[in-house]
């Protein structure tokens, strides 16, 4: 913005910050520079979004959509391989931040809850406790959901409700601190 760009110019007089009209062409006025400068925004935005959809398509496809059914599901008891894989959080990750910057509208709370879910998932395979039992894996996968929706609202304790109410189908009392704490730290 011309506001980042110029903080420093003295008397508003600031020669770095220039419009796209006039890198592309710099003599015109009117109608036509605002022209230029709609179909450079354009363009931009639409190659962002694009660029977004074909990563997920081309190299992890179940990082489409938002993530909390999906997280239903796995905390339910099935398994689906990759979803919750490094190459889902990366893809996930860089197409959050291109669409968001192309201008599209977007919920956060979904895409928080799958990054997180994915981010426990590949730290705890470092771990041998969650590599034999799938019930502590799925008690982290839960904490996880609840620090992506406190994240997303900036709310912890709304985070471990959330867990409790809609992602986790069963939810045993001695866990209740994991997810309380696991927002704040």
């Amino acid at each position: 913005t011309r506001q980042v760009c110029c903080k420093d110019a003295i008397a508003g007089k600031c020669t770095a910050f220039k419009k796209w009209h006039s890198v592309i062409m710099p003599e015109g006025g009117g109608q036509e520079q605002l022209l230029i400068s709609f179909v450079c925004y354009v363009a931009i935005s639409v190659g962002m979004a694009a660029t977004a959809s074909m990563l997920v398509v081309s190299l992890a496809p179940y990082a489409a959509g938002s993530g909390i059914s999906e997280m239903k599901v796995v905390l339910g008891g099935f398994v689906i391989k990759k979803l919750l894989g490094t190459m889902t959080l990366l893809v996930k990750s860089v197409g959050l931040a291109l669409s968001v910057g192309s201008g599209m509208s977007l919920g956060k709370e979904g895409p928080f809850v799958h990054v997180a879910a994915c981010c426990a998932n590949n730290v705890s395979r470092f771990f041998s406790k969650y590599k034999r039992n799938e019930a502590k894996k799925r008690e982290l996968l839960s904490c996880a959901a609840a620090a992506g929706v406190a994240v997303a609202f900036g709310a912890p304790i709304g985070g471990v409700l959330f867990s409790l109410e809609e992602v986790s189908t069963y939810f045993p009392p001695k866990t209740m601190w994991r997810p309380s704490t696991a927002p704040w730290s």
